[in-house]
C-alpha cells in the first residue's frame, strides 16, 4: 500500500508548476485615459454599450476610433 502512495507522490513530481495568476496578455493596453463624468452621463453611456452587446470599455474605445480617424 505504501509503495502506491509514494508512486503517485513521484508521478506528481515530475508535472512542470504554473506560475501564479491569470497569464500576460500577448498585446496588453499599457496606457489608462481617465475621463470625469457625470452619474447620468455615465449610466447613458454604459446604457448605449449594453445596447449593443459590449462592454463600457469597448464602446468608448470605438466611438474614440470613429471620430479621430
Amino acid at each position: 500500500m505504501s509503495s502506491i502512495i509514494c508512486e503517485s507522490i513521484i508521478q506528481g513530481m515530475d508535472k512542470p508548476k504554473r506560475g501564479r495568476g491569470r497569464p500576460p496578455l500577448k498585446d496588453p493596453a499599457s496606457v489608462r485615459i481617465n475621463v470625469r463624468v457625470t452619474p447620468g452621463d455615465r449610466e447613458r453611456y454604459r446604457a448605449a454599450a449594453k445596447r449593443q452587446g459590449v462592454s463600457l470599455s469597448v464602446w468608448l474605445k470605438a466611438l474614440a476610433d470613429r471620430e479621430s480617424a
